[in-house]
């Protein structure tokens, strides 16, 4: 009898070890460490940044010479509000611009700024101005990291983005224009620049200023008429546009209300195979969230952990290595059972007459 339990022990011993091994193959070939093609693969191709809770981060970020990092062609729907941590007004804007205004010349160095719509009596009587915004690095420099996400309190007539530059200073231009001249007086068209107690009225005339690196920044797309350029099913502006825009590294970082990271693993990480880097497109500025579309080949981690390559995935796409598989398992498990459980031998009394 001790021989025969000690026998069936060791069956459901060995059973449970082959058990585990054939798990443990399948686990881990479900996420086989391996760099992936991001277009290819639904949980990485379009990374979301959730407002005050995740931002996207840019490193090593490539942008070809001469061309913008982020550009705007508004629709007659919407105007928008720029808001500058530390910046100063470029010299063009410096010099003519604010320097004959009735508020006497502005602050000359670097402050905090605003430029944001203002309502006026006259502005009804002609169409919603056209506005432009466009954002460039600074000749020469290298862009480092770049950070997106939003602060702003969600509204249904608004948009937002937050962007910094760590290494480079970005200069943005703006510029808005009346679609008729003879009325300039329309929805969104003057606008009130103001740093400190210095205030300033400003209707049609281009602006531009300097953002200091690691200084944020707030674009606000804010509707004038029923119809801003997100008026849609989803609600998302599509129209702000970067780049072309590539990086080394894109990380989907967690942040506190504050701004300051979290000491916590990143929602996402992709990194360029061999030093390639990752081409980001397609910018969507929802109601509480940013996403970009993202193309290459890259490493990948979400929160901490390694993404890769998905075998059975790829298998499971196949019907007959499935039904292989699925048969496979089936066996094993009947195997495993017949081994743990062996069937009861019957025993017969002989009888004599």
């Amino acid at each position: 009898m001790r021989v025969l339990r000690k026998r069936l022990l060791t069956r459901r011993i060995v059973a449970l070890l082959i058990f585990a091994a054939a798990a443990s193959a399948q686990i881990f070939f479900n996420n086989l460490p391996w760099p992936l093609t991001v277009e290819d693969n639904e949980k990485l191709k379009n990374p979301a940044a959730n407002a005050k809770a995740l931002e996207l981060v840019f490193a090593g970020t490539n942008l070809p010479e001469g061309r913008p990092l982020l550009t705007y062609d508004g629709t007659s729907g919407e105007t928008v509000d720029l808001d500058f941590k530390a910046a100063r007004p470029d010299d063009q804007t410096q010099a003519v611009v604010f320097f004959l205004g009735p508020a006497g010349p502005p602050p000359g160095t670097v402050a905090e700024w605003h430029l944001v719509a203002s309502d006026s009596p006259k502005d009804s009587g002609g169409p919603p101005c056209r506005v432009h915004v466009e954002i460039v690095p600074e000749a020469g420099a290298s862009l480092g990291e770049l950070h997106f996400t939003q602060f702003a309190d969600p509204a249904p007539d608004h948009r937002a983005i937050d962007i910094t530059a760590d290494s480079t200073a970005l200069r943005v231009s703006f510029k808005n224009e009346a679609p008729d001249a003879a009325k300039p007086y329309g929805p969104g068209c003057l606008k009130m620049a103001s740093s400190g107690a210095w205030q300033m009225p400003v209707r049609n005339a281009p602006v531009g200023f300097r953002i200091s690196p690691k200084s944020h920044f707030w674009i606000t797309f804010v509707a004038v008429t029923d119809s801003p350029a997100w008026r849609g099913p989803d609600g998302v502006l599509r129209t702000a546009l970067l780049g072309p825009l590539s990086a080394r590294e894109v990380t989907l970082r967690k942040i506190r209300e504050d701004g300051e990271p979290e000491k916590r693993p990143p929602a996402m990480r992709l990194s360029g195979v061999r030093g390639t880097l990752l081409k980001i497109r397609k910018l969507q500025i929802g109601l509480d969230y940013l996403q970009v579309s993202l193309e290459g080949q890259a490493w990948a981690q979400q929160d901490g952990h390694t993404v890769g390559f998905d075998l059975w995935g790829a298998v499971q796409k196949n019907y007959f290595l499935t039904a292989l598989l699925t048969g496979a398992n089936g066996l094993l498990l009947s195997w495993l059972h017949k081994l743990c459980f062996p069937p009861r031998q019957r025993t017969t009394r002989a009888t004599t007459a």
